[in-house]
């Protein structure tokens, strides 16, 4: 699988965990109205995973040029 690709699918991946996290609780899916350890969890794993993501994108297309 090419970089590029694996890049952009971490990324999408990560993005929506870290919204799904950051937002359950608007979004009804929160086990508690406080930001909880699992939504903090689930948003340190969605950020690293988005930035790991761009880092693999970015890279991919700063070979190819």
């Amino acid at each position: 699988m090419d970089k590029m690709i694996l890049g952009a699918i971490v990324l999408i991946i990560g993005i929506a965990i870290l919204v799904e996290s950051l937002f359950a609780d608007g979004i009804g899916i929160g086990a508690n109205p406080a930001f909880g350890s699992n939504q903090l969890i689930g948003s340190i794993v969605g950020g690293l995973l988005t930035a790991t993501g761009l880092y693999l994108v970015l890279k991919s297309k700063s070979k190819s040029e």
